[in-house]
């Protein structure tokens, strides 16, 4: 595999690289289950990754990914914990898939009408945000659906949830290589229009470039939500490539031309952040356009340098006034919202939903929702300790190990040509203790 052009970040991370292993090593998984390691096929910023076999059966081959327990301690995560799934027939006869997680009391779009979050709030918001894009990134997908509605939350704080993996999509290949840059035209316009990159509109797969992208579009929405001068009667008003779709009715059925309107304005919005930024009062703020030029000067595959990406949102932090006022922002924003109601952004301009997902040709394949949330933070300890992630493909179908294994046989290389449908094992992670028993059936 080629080696790719590090970034600072990342070649900082290189020499922190996994000892290799040699051939005939032994590993062994939680399942008791044991691998004798091949050859080294690749590396990359998260570790080694090994061809390997079975000592039972040494004609089956697979992958195995090798890595450094992370030294660095995160005291949340916003990844919510995976109770199960599974199929279930409707009372009207219609088969069904349930997810069963968490329940959440409120969303931060919620929160941000009602004037609970301070601007100083949306830093700390986003660096929550930043962690669980990072962590979701590394194995391999990118939520391709990022906005303030999916971003779940109970009691108070700033400690949200990421949710809704609904098109999330793997922007590797099952061998761990980034997949090329290739036009869709049929994927042109995919997520929510309001948050979604330029990459959406191009019709390119979602990579981390995508997230990092929309992630840059939601802070200064969430800015000017959280700011005392912002009107609740157009809660898009920090996105000026929203005016053709801001009539509920219009919102309820885009056309392509209007898709395509909202493309132009976004793009030069993009060509003109000073412009941007001055016309919703954030262009006071340096490190809004540090972040800015971090992250659009993103190439399709580069891996985004997330250390100094919340360096420049804690330095955003401390450039932001303090919250003052608060009682008084939120009883304006109550009265704004009961003679002028807003529309409801849990339900925007999205043109590939869900429900697209039926097309898959693998049945009994389940969506990548189950995987991007199995995986978990692990209780990370003082000492660097070597875990192993094992990816298997049994059935055309994958299935929960201790160490996540990737089949190399000719049904994963099917199901990976398979209109990005491909499915991937979770990795079996420590998981932090949680108070919160509750749980949810959620159809998708």
């Amino acid at each position: 595999m080629p080696k790719a052009k590090a970034t600072a970040s990342s070649a900082k991370f290189q020499k922190k690289l996994v000892q290799d292993f040699p051939t005939n090593f032994l590993i062994q998984a939680n399942s008791k289950s044991s691998y004798s390691i091949i050859k080294q096929i690749g590396f990359g910023g998260f570790g080694r990754i090994y061809s390997c076999c079975p000592t039972e059966d040494k004609k089956k081959l697979y992958a195995v990914k090798i890595e450094y327990r992370t030294q660095k301690k995160l005291d949340f995560l916003g990844i919510p914990r995976y109770y199960g799934s599974g199929k279930v027939v409707s009372p009207s006869n219609e088969e069904c898939r349930f997810l069963i997680t968490d329940l959440f009391a409120s969303d931060l779009e919620s929160s941000l009408s009602k004037g609970t979050h301070s601007l100083k709030d949306i830093p700390a918001i986003a660096i929550r945000t930043l962690h669980s894009l990072r962590y979701i990134h590394s194995v391999g997908y990118a939520h391709a659906d990022l906005k303030a509605a999916n971003l779940l939350k109970n009691g108070s704080g700033v400690e949200y949830f990421l949710l809704d993996f609904g098109i999330a999509s793997l922007y590797q290949t099952t061998n761990g290589v980034h997949k090329e840059e290739i036009v869709d035209k049929k994927r042109k316009h995919d997520g929510t229009l309001e948050f979604s990159p330029r990459d959406s509109h191009t019709g390119l797969i979602p990579t981390r470039r995508w997230d990092m992208e929309s992630f840059f579009i939601n802070i200064v929405h969430w800015l000017a939500r959280a700011s005392d001068s912002h009107l609740q009667s157009d809660i898009c008003a920090a996105l000026p490539w929203t005016a053709p779709v801001k009539d509920p009715k219009v919102r309820e059925k885009v056309t392509p031309a209007l898709m395509e309107k909202v493309a132009q304005l976004k793009f030069k919005a993009f060509e003109d952040p000073k412009s941007w930024l001055a016309s919703v009062k954030l262009d006071k703020f340096p490190a809004l356009f540090d972040l800015f030029g971090e992250i659009s000067n993103l190439t399709y595959k580069q891996e985004p340098d997330y250390v100094k990406i919340e360096k420049i949102l804690r330095n955003l932090q401390c450039q932001l006034p303090s919250p003052d006022q608060r009682k008084k922002r939120a009883s304006n924003r109550q009265a704004g919202a009961s003679s002028s109601p807003a529309p409801d952004m849990r339900s925007p301009a999205v043109k590939r939903t869900r429900l697209s997902q039926k097309k898959s040709t693998n049945e009994d394949a389940h969506p990548v929702l189950n995987y991007a949330q199995l995986a978990i933070v692990e209780q990370l300890q003082s000492k660097p300790k070597v875990k192993s992630t094992i990816k298997k493909q049994i059935s055309n179908s994958s299935v929960l190990a201790d160490l996540s294994i990737i089949s190399e046989d000719s049904s994963l290389k099917e199901a990976e040509s398979n209109n990005n449908q491909e499915t991937i094992g979770g990795i079996q992670l420590d998981q932090p203790e949680r108070s919160d028993k509750v749980t949810q059936a959620k159809a998708y």
